[in-house]
């Protein structure tokens, strides 16, 4: 069962924790938009990536802060996502 959920393209700039707890047959997801903040409140992606087999796709990168820019947010760290 491969489940692949898109978000790109809407318009947010930070997830909920919640928001992926009954997808338990996600496979992998896209989550990149052109406000996507990656700071502090999106440390727990990092976390929820490490512990399912969830993948976070090449399309989802960082709009903000300028020092993240066009990074690829599966590449991050816990210490580059601060607030």
């Amino acid at each position: 069962d491969y489940l692949h959920r898109n978000l790109s393209g809407n318009i947010f700039s930070t997830l909920s924790p919640e928001l992926f707890v009954a997808l338990v047959s996600l496979k992998a997801v896209d989550f990149n938009s052109e406000f996507l903040i990656c700071d502090c409140n999106m440390r727990w992606v990092l976390n929820w990536k490490k512990n399912t087999s969830v993948r976070i796709t090449e399309e989802t990168v960082c709009a903000y802060p300028k020092t993240l820019k066009g990074q690829l947010f599966k590449d991050l760290t816990e210490s580059q996502l601060v607030c």
